[in-house]
């Protein structure tokens, strides 16, 4: 019997995920350590890796999505339709909004032209990207560019909203 290798992503508990999150953005975009993580997930714990998914630096999210679409597209599709129902029910699965939020298709479906593009930088979203949400949902901008105007203690405000940015 081979000893079992550790997966940080055994349990969708709340406790063991944010665990799982915090080694996630530990490594940054390290890809070799991230690739090595996602393959200790059992292939039956599709949530898991869907969670894992979600909740990675943007740029390794992409390449793991780039991946798995080519090794399993079927498994893709699940992992992004569950990444979907997260982002759908995100008040209520992750009140404190500590995992990312995720462009994802109901996005696109529901959020009004304010949300198409970056209320910063005005560049279009893309798929999967991760994004900060101004303004009581109202406006929505690039996780970079949030760091960005963080950085630079630059306020940036809606004409029509009394408030500088709020997260």
């Amino acid at each position: 019997m081979s000893p079992r290798c550790y997966s940080p992503f055994r349990s969708l508990n709340g406790s063991s995920r944010l665990a799982s999150y915090r080694i996630l953005r530990s490594v940054g975009n390290h890809w070799d350590i991230i690739y090595k993580m996602l393959n200790t997930i059992p292939g039956q714990e599709i949530h898991a890796l869907a969670y894992a998914l979600n909740d990675m630096p943007e740029e390794s999210r992409m390449k793991a999505l780039k991946m798995l679409g080519i090794k399993n597209a079927e498994m893709k599709l699940e992992c992004l339709k569950i990444i979907e129902d997260f982002q759908k029910n995100k008040d209520s699965l992750d009140p404190l909004n500590v995992y990312p939020h995720v462009i994802t298709g109901w996005h696109w479906d529901t959020q009004g032209d304010s949300f198409r593009r970056c209320y910063f930088c005005e560049n279009p979203f893309k798929s999967n990207q991760d994004f900060h949400w101004l303004d009581g949902k109202k406006h929505a901008m690039h996780h970079d560019c949030m760091a960005e105007v963080l950085l630079q203690s630059r306020p940036t405000g809606c004409l029509e909203c009394p408030r500088d940015i709020v997260t």
